[in-house]
């Protein structure tokens, strides 16, 4: 929340902003003149371009109206949306101010239409039965949102606030003056960047920041079951705690599946272990490796894997063992492979080691310190000064960091800041080994990698400390593995207070990992029974409310 009371929903969520609308030459009537126009192509570039850079989440606050992909699939819009669904991104589309069907993408079903509420929780429409309230100018559009007409139509998803939504706009300006939309509207200063707006673009952002936040607990969740038997997803964690599924009010045309309780969802996604919400999960660390950019790169987030595999512009990035030798990885119990089409064979998954998603310790050692792992990223031309004939085009250097004062000398360095990527304990824990960040000038690359790699990353040439440190430890995360072959990481094991050395802590005749899976949603309580095998006290989380 900033000073003038502007809240997100996922503080933490990484944030990447594209144009999707391009200028073109029009006929006013004061003459001809550019404007800016919502064109397929401008929309393929938009989403496009968001896919390339690995997004969990995308939210489009845009719309057009009689536009079927069924019609036409091989649009080029249509494609991206495909690519989206292949790639388990979520798309948030809003579904429109005119009182009518969805607007596309929201109508399409690869995109989850999100609806708009007023500020008393009731469906948004500011003239019921009329046009008398509408705004003049839009012959009855912009006052109340579009939902699903009829059962035969893509269903409206849920809905989140629409009506004078508090936002933020460039100082000092306004989006729409006729409509009460901008900088101007509100309390507060009119130049301060904050103001107030309606329409189910407000919505759809705020359903948006939801996603990203359950997906920061737990980033290998599908984001929808395939299935209506198959383990819950993203999707499905919102539609069972909404306020509707709570009071049993099933899907409705308007409302969809009703108003996101954050909190419950949040606490679904968590799982609760001793009757409990836990505090933390664990998450596997992806280590990934290009012999043409030459570059070593680690991130959590599956969709930023895909990137590097698909989207890089070397191209060969892998897991590491097809390429160096010293270099492993443990397979992550339930999930085999990354989230991309079909044909493309892609490595699969494996955890370098295991690291924390929230900023909450663990009940399990509720004392240790926790530090943020910053993204950071950088392309240049590689010998520096070199003829483009003798140019290494592709080298890159994608890394991770800790610390504020690292990642601004990073980024005062040429490095782009990408986002938060989970956490990681600032000393020494319990089963944990340290993580390293050390350089090899002669290839322009820094690795992340861990103690038990160190001698071996030493010798081949990454023995300097990022940016001349002298201590080259980032902080401490989990090694991977299985003892109890129970198909629950040891590391999530620690983190939940749940048996490293044996498959049902509870006995009651469960595995932990049917209880507790690493890639998906907690199913029950795998401390339930008497439990004498589980170590975590009480979580303690969300006692005082949800934050």
């Amino acid at each position: 929340m900033d000073g003038n009371g502007t809240s997100g929903v996922c503080k933490n969520c990484g944030l990447s902003l594209k144009k999707i609308a391009l200028p073109v030459c029009a006929q006013a009537s004061s003459g001809l003149g550019v404007t800016l126009r919502l064109t397929g192509l401008s929309l393929t570039n938009s989403i496009g371009a968001m896919l390339e850079i690995g997004p969990q989440v995308i939210n489009t606050s845009f719309g057009r109206t009689n536009f079927d992909c069924a019609l036409q699939p091989e649009n080029f819009a249509c494609l991206s949306l495909e690519l989206s669904k292949e790639m388990d991104v979520i798309v948030a589309a809003a579904s429109g101010n005119a009182r009518t069907s969805l607007q596309f993408p929201a109508s399409d079903p690869r995109a989850k239409g999100i609806g708009g509420v007023d500020a008393g929780f009731l469906f948004w429409d500011d003239s019921p039965g009329s046009n008398a309230a509408c705004p003049p100018a839009y012959f009855g559009r912009e006052c109340g949102s579009n939902y699903t007409q009829n059962a035969a139509e893509k269903r409206q998803e849920i809905v989140t606030p629409a009506k004078n939504v508090r936002s933020t706009f460039y100082t000092g300006k306004d989006w729409n003056p006729e409509l009460s939309c901008g900088d101007a509207f509100g309390v507060g200063s009119t130049s301060d960047g904050s103001g107030l707006c309606t329409g189910t673009s407000m919505s759809a952002p705020i359903a948006a920041g939801l996603y990203g936040l359950l997906r920061s607990i737990n980033p290998l969740v599908k984001q929808a079951a395939d299935l209506p038997t198959s383990a819950p997803g993203v999707i499905e964690v919102v539609q069972r705690t909404t306020d509707r599924a709570q009071s049993g009010i099933p899907w409705d045309l308007r409302y969809g599946y009703g108003l996101p309780d954050a909190q419950a969802a949040a606490k679904m996604m968590l799982g609760t272990v001793k009757q409990d919400t836990v505090r933390n999960r664990a998450t596997p660390l992806f280590q990934l490796y290009s012999p043409g950019a030459l570059d070593y790169a680690a991130t959590t987030v599956p969709q930023i894997a895909i990137t590097y595999l698909r989207f890089s512009p070397a191209r060969y990035y892998s897991t590491p063992e097809a390429f160096v030798n010293f270099i492993f990885g443990a397979l992550i119990p339930g999930y085999t492979q990354f989230p991309v089409a079909a044909g493309l064979n892609p490595p699969e998954p494996r955890a370098l080691a295991y690291v924390l998603s929230t900023e909450y310790a663990p009940s399990t050692v509720a004392s240790a310190q926790l530090t943020p792992l910053y993204w950071v990223d950088r392309k240049r031309s590689w010998p520096l000064g070199c003829l483009p004939a003798q140019c290494n085009s592709f080298n890159r250097d994608s890394l991770l960091v800790t610390g504020t004062a690292t990642l601004n000398a990073a980024v005062a360095a040429g490095y782009e800041y990408k986002g938060l990527q989970g956490y990681v304990y600032a000393s020494e824990a319990s089963n944990t080994v340290a993580l390293r960040l050390q350089c090899k000038p002669a290839d322009d690359d820094c690795a992340v990698f861990t103690e038990d790699q160190r001698s071996d990353f030493v010798a081949a040439g990454y023995s300097q400390g990022f940016l001349g440190a002298s201590n080259s430890i980032i902080g401490y995360a989990y090694r991977p593995g299985d003892m109890d072959s129970d198909g629950l990481a040891d590391a999530q094991e620690y983190v939940i207070g749940t048996s490293a050395i044996t498959p049902d802590s509870d006995t009651d005749g469960i595995l932990d990992s049917v209880e507790f899976p690493q890639a998906g949603v907690s199913t029950s309580d795998p401390c339930s029974n008497a439990a004498v095998l589980c170590t975590a006290p009480a979580a303690n989380i969300f006692k005082n409310g949800f934050e």
